[in-house]
């Protein structure tokens, strides 16, 4: 195209740089030279695939002009668990511990990907505190094992306490030498006796 002194060169908006223009559109595919149809295919999903990974199905894409059909490829997308959190291969879970139970120890039954599992708490379990079990996490999606499930504890405590549960909890407090009343600290015994000078001077 030219105008004035200037010449440039532009796509055709006819035939859209085709070279060439349909006059009679074809009523199945408006002039497109294809057409969409409808097809449901069955996939195999892989074990332990996430979200992003991609697989593709062979023969099953857009046929071209020449009659070949292309491949299609389809990506994942993995919902969340509603108690397992993953992370690559390995999987987290949050093991609520009642705080007796932590004091004591104790065998709980915790769930996993499989069906349960025994989790020991030891004495004296600490908030947080993590216990790995192997192979027990996710499948690696090219065959290389499985990743660690990995319970990790959050100690409960109860809200209310009746009086009869006070009175137990005090009990215990003060059988292990600590005192459960207020008492007056070595700060305040030392304070004391330096308002008891200045009360001698005055």
């Amino acid at each position: 195209m030219k105008q004035g002194f200037m010449s440039f060169a532009q796509t055709c908006p006819k035939c859209h740089g085709e070279g060439q223009t349909i006059k009679a559109k074809c009523q199945s595919c408006s002039g497109r030279g294809y057409h969409e149809e409808p097809e449901t295919i069955t996939i195999t999903v892989p074990a332990g695939v996430d979200s992003g990974n991609r697989l593709r199905a062979a023969g099953h894409g857009n046929q071209s002009k020449s009659g070949q059909r292309g491949d299609l490829y389809i990506t994942f997308r993995v919902e969340e668990d509603e108690h397992f959190i993953r992370d690559g291969n390995n999987i987290y879970i949050e093991v609520p511990v009642f705080f007796t139970q932590a004091i004591l120890g104790e065998s709980i039954t915790i769930p996993c990907l499989d069906g349960e599992l025994e989790l020991d708490l030891k004495v004296g379990t600490k908030d947080k505190a993590q216990f790995a079990f192997r192979d027990e996490g996710v499948q690696d999606v090219h065959g290389n094992g499985r990743g660690q499930l990995i319970a990790q504890v959050k100690i409960i405590y109860p809200k209310k306490l009746t009086d009869e549960q006070q009175a137990l909890l005090e009990q215990l407090q003060e059988s292990f030498g600590v005192e459960s009343k207020p008492h007056k600290s070595k700060f305040d015994s030392a304070f004391s006796k330096v308002t008891d000078w200045f009360k001698k001077r005055s």
